[in-house]
């Protein structure tokens, strides 16, 4: 009887490790995956969360970060030497023009006047490059030394904008200092999806 209850116990356990292990490559309801290829790269995902905006905190899209090596470190996740990559899944409809205001917002934010004066310039190529922003559009945004910011969705290149210095900002937009959405920030850094 003993015997009969533990294996039981043990078939019931091994039937939950497939459940928990998907689980752990979800985040609010959206596939992350574990990791992408950017400029030939592979990148290992470093973490995920949620963008809420407005004060209903309502979601906008589930974000993930792509790293050559994971880390809980800012400094190294923001590293100009390093290849990355943040896939945005909107689970909601977005003016691409709103997009672009809170990005250009959380740059301003993050970014000394100088920098955040060129970066604004060059976000209207950026801007140019989004595709519409639908229920389940993914986007994603990412750089590699000395090529600059790829923008991409649904796996299709959609251009590059040959700039480091931009693109290292975009990333700062997220994980600087002053980022639009502090449980997001911790989640791309690692943190539990929230």
């Amino acid at each position: 009887m003993l015997y009969r209850a533990f294996q039981c116990l043990a078939v019931l356990a091994i039937a939950a490790l497939p459940v928990r292990a998907r689980a752990e490559n979800r985040c609010a309801g959206v596939s992350v995956p574990d990791h992408v290829r950017a400029f030939g790269v592979e990148l290992t995902r470093n973490g995920a969360g949620v963008r809420r905006a407005t004060m209903f905190n309502v979601h906008v899209y589930v974000a993930a970060l792509y790293l050559e090596q994971p880390t809980r470190s800012v400094e190294d996740a923001l590293d100009p030497d390093r290849t990355k990559l943040i896939a945005l899944h909107f689970v909601r409809d977005v003016d691409t023009k709103e997009m672009i205001d809170a990005l250009n917002e959380a740059l301003e934010k993050n970014a000394s006047a100088a920098e955040f004066a060129s970066a604004r310039k060059r976000m209207v190529e950026v801007e140019k490059l989004l595709p519409a922003l639908k229920d389940g559009t993914q986007l994603t945004l990412a750089y590699k030394p000395s090529q600059g910011l790829q923008v991409a969705s649904a796996g299709k290149v959609l251009g590059v904008v040959k700039d480091d210095a931009l693109a290292n900002l975009v990333f700062r937009a997220w994980l600087g200092p002053r980022p639009p959405d502090k449980k997001l920030k911790a989640g791309l850094l690692g943190a539990a999806c929230d």
